[in-house]
């Protein structure tokens, strides 16, 4: 029996790693009926049609005109601006979301700038060291979170129009506010990767790096591409910088272990305990 879809045309404006491997899963479970894909690159925009992305595409903006859903996939800084680019070209009752990793500042943004927009702040917890429209990969959505923000004036029935498409593409659905994704992604997502970084820093020796494989799966996130992780840095930076301290305290309890002053088998212990859980 043929499947049908949750919606009818969906438009992704950038097509890189993210918006590509959405727009990916889309057309792979039939949750779709056409996606667009809008990039200023035309040959991002080939490559995606090449890859079974988007069925169709270009750079100009108007091509969101005929979007029930339209998704911003672009660099978290510039994501309230694309959105007040788009705003004259999209239909009103269309339905926006993005994916940017930080979402208290997007959010309030779009929401202030445009009161009557029908949008979801939305962050797929998925990825890869790499980037670009090359690297996309509808699997690397499958059974991920998908993190949709609700604020007092989101409507229950556009939220729950998001979420039906994130169901459909196969990941799960998880309604936060906009500070408690922040707060939560800071520590799950932000942390690992400013200490991947601060790990490379420490071990590198000379020009040579000898490493085994604990090595360099604990240091993946640190290939990521630096210019995007510096904004999301800035971005979240309260509540990554509280992250920090509460890691530098679980760093000090560690090291308090292996100087005898704790007991480090049960500190150690209890980390495996709670990562086996996960």
């Amino acid at each position: 029996m043929e499947r049908r879809p949750v919606v009818g045309t969906v438009a992704i404006v950038g097509v890189g790693l993210i918006g590509g491997s959405m727009g990916m899963a889309l057309l792979r479970h039939g949750v779709a009926a056409e996606v667009v894909g809008v990039d200023r690159d035309p040959e991002v925009v080939s490559t995606a049609i090449r890859r079974g992305a988007v069925h169709h595409g270009g750079t100009e903006l108007r091509l969101v005109g005929g979007a029930d859903l339209v998704v911003v996939a672009v660099p978290v800084g510039a994501i309230p601006e694309t959105v007040a680019a788009l705003a004259p070209f999209m239909r009103a009752d269309a339905i926006v979301t993005d994916v940017g990793s930080v979402k208290e500042p997007i959010v309030r943004a779009i929401e202030e700038r445009f009161p009557s927009l029908r949008y979801v702040g939305g962050h797929p917890m998925a990825g890869s060291e790499g980037w670009g429209i090359e690297q996309a990969d509808a699997s690397l959505l499958d059974s991920r979170p998908f993190l949709l923000t609700r604020t007092e004036r989101t409507k229950e029935d556009i939220l729950e129009m998001v979420a039906a498409v994130v169901r459909g593409i196969g990941m799960k659905p998880v309604v936060l506010s906009p500070r408690e994704h922040d707060a939560l992604v800071a520590r799950v997502s932000h942390l690992p990767y400013v200490v991947a970084v601060a790990l490379v820093e420490a071990a590198l020796r000379g020009d040579t790096l000898v490493a085994g494989p604990g090595f360099r799966d604990a240091t993946r996130v640190a290939a990521s591409p630096p210019a995007m992780w510096e904004e999301i840095c800035r971005m979240n930076r309260e509540e990554l910088l509280e992250a920090i301290a509460e890691f530098e305290r679980a760093l000090e309890r560690v090291r308090a272990g292996i100087l005898g002053e704790a007991q480090l088998g049960e500190i150690l212990r209890h980390a495996h305990k709670r990562r086996s859980e996960m």
